[in-house]
């Protein structure tokens, strides 16, 4: 019970971030848009805060969707990027990850590791990565 009100918390935070969306809604690109082209979507991107797809933050126990201050298990990504909707894909099947920042206290080791089993689930999930500087 407490997963899936937890779920559904992210779902609703994630679509505040995304902006807003009915179920008829949906955005050119979509998760299932082509990615990998030879001009993708986001060339003019150069921080976080312009970033459209989804966005995660590796830290030691798990990682963190933009918009949420809930740090949630690895194994719960494919569930939380799949219960996105449309509207949170303009770039295609791309995520955004970053490590925690030095100054969240976490130890760079962790951080790191984490950040490796991200990338692995990532790709067992035919998702590109665009990695992002920690801040």
């Amino acid at each position: 019970m407490r997963r899936c009100r937890l779920l559904t918390g992210l779902v609703v935070l994630a679509l505040t971030a995304c902006g807003s969306s009915s179920p008829g809604d949906r955005a050119a690109g979509g998760q299932d848009a082509a990615v990998g082209s030879d001009s993708p979507a986001w060339p003019g991107v150069g921080s976080a805060e312009e970033w459209r797809n989804p966005y995660l933050v590796a830290c030691p126990d798990g990682y963190m969707l933009r918009g949420s201050p809930e740090v949630l298990p690895v194994g719960s990504l494919a569930e939380v990027l799949e219960a996105l909707p449309d509207t949170c894909w303009p770039y295609g099947r791309v995520v955004a990850v970053q490590e925690a920042g030095m100054g969240s206290g976490f130890d760079k080791d962790s951080i790191e590791a984490m950040q490796r089993r991200i990338l692995e689930a990532l790709e067992a999930l035919d998702m590109e990565v665009e990695l992002f500087p920690s801040s």
